[in-house]
């Protein structure tokens, strides 16, 4: 039996049959939109906190 490694790209989902740019560019992309749905989701936490912290 063979040991399996744990790191993101060894489990990552892969996409048979198109190019390893292609792979890429994929990935690129959705962390790039992953990127902005974490910056839209703590703007309005930071809104907050940052009019807790004025009196």
């Amino acid at each position: 039996m063979h040991a399996q490694s744990s790191s993101p790209a060894s489990s990552a989902i892969r996409f048979p049959g198109f190019p390893a740019a292609f792979q890429r560019l994929a990935w690129s992309n959705r962390v790039a939109q992953s990127a902005g749905q974490i910056s839209l989701a703590a703007a309005p936490l930071v809104a907050v906190v940052s009019r807790l912290a004025c009196p």
